[in-house]
C-alpha cells in the first residue's frame, strides 16, 4: 500500500493558494538539505530520496505551469535536469544491481544463477569505484535543486493567477492514459518509460490531496502507485542490460540478457493488467 508523501508536502486542495504552494516548495528544499548533511543517510539512500524530490518538484512545476511565465518554467526544467544528471550515473548502477538481485530470486537453474551472480559481483566492484564521488555529487545536486526551489517559490508567490486543481489533475490522468495506449501499441522501451513518468506525475498530484480523498480516490492512488512502480522495474531491466558488458563470459552475457528480456516481458504484461484495473475505478 502506498504510504503517501510526507505530511509537510501535502496541501488541502480546497484551501490551496499560491502562498501555501510556495511553502511546500520550501519544505521540500529543507528536506533535500537534510539529506545532504545528515550522516545517518547512506549515499545510496540520499541519492534515491533526492531523486524522488526532484521528480516531485517536476510534477508540481507541471501543475503550476499555467500560472508561470514561460521563461520561469523553462529555466526550472533546465535546472531540475541538471540536478538529476548529477545523480544519474550512480543511480543506474544501483538500479542494475537491484535488478540482478531480484533475478537471483527468480531463477532455478544453477548455470543461470551463476551468470547473474557474476554480473552482480562485477557491478558491485564498479559501484565501489563510482562511490568515491557520491557525496560530492549529492551536495552539488542538492545545491542546484534548492536554488531552483527558492526561485520557483518566489515566482509562484508573484503569480496573479492559479490553475484549477481539478482540471490539471484530470489532464494529468488523460495524458497518462494516452501515453499508456501508445506504449501498448508500439511496445517501444522509450514509450513505456514515458508512460512511467506520466504515471509518476499523476501519482504525486493525487497524493497531495490524498488525505481528503474517499475510498475510491485512495484506491486509485494505490493502483497508480503500483503501476508506476511496475513500470519502473520494467525500465530498470533496460538499465541493467546496459551494464552486462562488464561480465567476462559471453555465455553468461547471453544468459543474463535472456533473463532480463523475460523479466521485462512479464512486467509489461503486468502493467497492462494494472492499467485495466485503474480504468475500472477511474
Amino acid at each position: 500500500m502506498n504510504a503517501g508523501p510526507p505530511e509537510a508536502f501535502t496541501l488541502s486542495w480546497h484551501k490551496q493558494s499560491a502562498d501555501s504552494f510556495a511553502r511546500v516548495l520550501r519544505r521540500i528544499s529543507g528536506r533535500a538539505q537534510s539529506l545532504s548533511h545528515n550522516a545517518r543517510f547512506t549515499a545510496e539512500e540520499a541519492i534515491h530520496e533526492v531523486r524522488l524530490l526532484i521528480k516531485r518538484v517536476r510534477a508540481l512545476l507541471w501543475f503550476a505551469r499555467p500560472s508561470l511565465a514561460r521563461t520561469v518554467e523553462s529555466g526550472a526544467r533546465t535546472q531540475l535536469r541538471k540536478a538529476a544528471r548529477l545523480l544519474a550515473g550512480q543511480r543506474d548502477i544501483q538500479a542494475a544491481q537491484t535488478t540482478f538481485e531480484k533475478l537471483l530470486g527468480e531463477v532455478d537453474s544453477g548455470r543461470e544463477r551463476k551468470a547473474v551472480e557474476k554480473a552482480t559481483v562485477s557491478l558491485g566492484a564498479r559501484n565501489g569505484r563510482a562511490g568515491e564521488h557520491e557525496r560530492e555529487n549529492i551536495g552539488k545536486a542538492v545545491q542546484v535543486l534548492c536554488a531552483e526551489l527558492d526561485d520557483l517559490a518566489q515566482a509562484v508567490e508573484r503569480s496573479a493567477k492559479w490553475p484549477s486543481v481539478a482540471k490539471r489533475t484530470e489532464k494529468a490522468f488523460r495524458v497518462m492514459r494516452k501515453t499508456g495506449h501508445k506504449a501498448r501499441r508500439t511496445e517501444e522501451e522509450a514509450d513505456f518509460h514515458a508512460w512511467r513518468k506520466k504515471a509518476k506525475r499523476l501519482l504525486y498530484l493525487l497524493e497531495m490531496g490524498n488525505g481528503e480523498a474517499g475510498r475510491r480516490g485512495q484506491l486509485l492512488v494505490e493502483r497508480i502507485n503500483e503501476l508506476q512502480s511496475t513500470l519502473g522495474d520494467e525500465h530498470d531491466c533496460s538499465i541493467a542490460a546496459q551494464q552486462i558488458p562488464a561480465v567476462d563470459s559471453r555465455t553468461a552475457h547471453r544468459a543474463v540478457t535472456r533473463l532480463l528480456d523475460e523479466r521485462q516481458r512479464r512486467l509489461r504484461k503486468k502493467s497492462l493488467k494494472l492499467a485495466r484495473r485503474i480504468d475500472a475505478v477511474a
